[in-house]
């Protein structure tokens, strides 16, 4: 019986695409994938290598007629490895890398097989097998934390991988339904927001394993997507303050920077280091991973993130400076403190348009501070005699803004502070022809509180709430270049904020 052969031209094709789909096969593998899987038939977790070793024998058994009728190479490369993402609360008992590899028979293992983080990773195991996934991560198992190397690739990596996932499927360890939403712990820690703004598509299940939302899991399995139920995002957006269409669409940059560390600000992590490194994939930063820096870290992801951002939002913090620099904030709380009613907050501006620059955009880090472009305004202190011993800000004559409200100061701080040396420095002017700001009646603006340290240096004043101003007379004056130092090495940090003084 004469075997039938496919013709040289078609085989000629067929060795051509299946070059083609190995190619892309390595590339997704070795670049895109994370550094482990699990594979959910037989949990067994595997490396990129053996991976590479189980798929790319498959494509090289594929008869010449499969390979003929593939669409794209590309395409059937991503189909053969789509893998579900985890996002959870971490627990007791969390399964690790090496309970699960060193122990082959681990599924056998009664005692390991009654922990509830086990337990937990086999219910996720479940849920991606039932949307169609192969494959499965999990922070839990899939990270060999004994290697710093493969730890920081993980870190940054992080908000990508979550991204490319097929889907991510969220475990709500204190929730029952959406009114639980208010006092689930996973909104209110730093990585989980990554893990919910980056994937595509995410469904949330409750404590029990069922779907939050309602809706047949089984027969749209493969399509559910819990960003597409604006009751979902309505109890997330009410939640975490983070607007629907963020939900759904999310794109990481260094922009809308006061916005985003505001969605930060009421999360927490247990390693300090994680406050900033929860955040680089959000801001699309890159930056070494070192755990023991501390507080280290996120001064320098402000600095990263000052190197690539140009809206004037990004110096609306108050509270606590960074113990580097008081030009930088301390952590994403700082921007927590701008408190505005619904008018105002619509009236600020803290970015700019295709239509009009706002403030300085090229401001940028220098080693003495950061050097930035302000509209300088003098300011005075009034003694308040409804309380002694304080002052309130004001105004000198010729000023053109009033106070929203206006900040006071002790008396203590008043004999340090030397207010006759402060002037307000305010960002989000609206800058003209030349080197010069305007200032429009009726609008709102916010500034910085400084006192003068040098001829175009000055320090910025620790205030416990953002300075915001209303326009009340129109005005347009020059720009003058400012240094905020960082008031490291020769200078006194205590001269500008006295431990048991602020500005209120």
């Amino acid at each position: 019986m004469e075997v039938e052969r496919t013709p040289p031209d078609l085989e000629s094709t067929a060795s051509l695409k299946r070059n083609q789909l190995l190619d892309s096969l390595g590339q997704h593998i070795f670049n895109d994938l994370p550094a482990r899987l699990i594979r959910i038939s037989d949990m067994k977790i595997l490396s990129r290598s053996d991976l590479w070793d189980d798929l790319h024998i498959c494509i090289k058994n594929l008869s010449n007629a499969d390979l003929l009728a593939l669409p794209s190479p590309k395409e059937d490369v991503f189909s053969r490895v789509r893998y579900a993402i985890f996002s959870h609360r971490w627990g007791a008992h969390e399964p690790s890398y090496q309970q699960l590899t060193q122990n082959e028979a681990w599924m056998d293992d009664h005692t390991l097989m009654t922990s509830p983080g086990l337990l937990k990773l086999i219910r996720f195991c479940d849920k991606a097998r039932v949307h169609g996934c192969a494959y499965a991560w999990s922070d839990t198992c899939c990270i060999d934390k004994s290697s710093s190397a493969e730890l920081e690739e993980a870190i940054r990596s992080m908000y990508r991988w979550y991204r490319d996932a097929q889907m991510c499927i969220v475990h709500l360890a204190a929730t029952d339904s959406l009114a639980d939403f208010e006092h689930e712990p996973w909104f209110r820690r730093g990585w989980t927001l990554q893990e919910l703004l980056a994937p595509k598509r995410i469904v949330f299940y409750n404590k029990g394993w069922s779907p939050v939302s309602a809706g047949n899991v089984r027969r749209d399995a493969e399509t559910r997507n819990d960003k597409e139920d604006w009751r979902v995002l309505g109890a997330i957006s009410k939640e975490t303050g983070i607007p629907a269409g963020d939900l759904r669409y999310f794109n990481p940059s260094c922009e809308r920077v006061s916005e985003k560390m505001k969605w930060a600000s009421r999360r927490e992590t247990t390693r300090t280091e994680d406050v900033a490194y929860s955040l680089i994939g959000i801001f699309d930063i890159t930056m070494p991973i070192s755990y023991g820096e501390g507080p280290w870290a996120f001064h320098r992801l402000m600095e990263g993130i000052a190197q690539r951002c140009s809206e004037p939002g990004f110096f609306a913090w108050a509270g606590d400076a960074s113990p580097y620099s008081l030009a930088l904030p301390s952590s994403p709380a700082s921007y927590g403190m701008l408190a505005l009613d619904s008018q105002t907050a619509t009236g600020l501006r803290l970015t700019g348009s295709l239509f009009e620059e706002v403030g300085d955009t090229s401001y940028s880090i220098t080693k003495l501070g950061l050097q930035i472009k302000l509209l300088l305004l003098p300011a005075r202190w009034v003694q308040n005699v409804q309380s002694t011993g304080n002052y309130t800000l004001s105004f000198s004559e010729g000023t053109f803004l009033e106070t929203l409200p206006s900040p006071s100061l002790s008396q203590a701080y008043y004999e340090i502070f030397k207010p006759e040396q402060c002037v307000l420095g305010v960002l989000n002017y609206t800058r003209v022809e030349g080197n010069r700001g305007l200032l429009r009646v009726g609008e709102y603006y916010f500034c910085l509180l400084l006192r003068r340290s040098g001829e175009w240096s000055y320090v910025k004043a620790r205030t416990d709430m953002v300075l915001v101003w209303k326009c009340v007379e129109g005005a347009m004056k020059d720009l003058e270049d400012v240094c905020l130092l960082n008031m490291l090495g020769c200078y006194d940090r205590d001269e500008v904020r006295p431990p048991d003084t602020n500005i209120t």
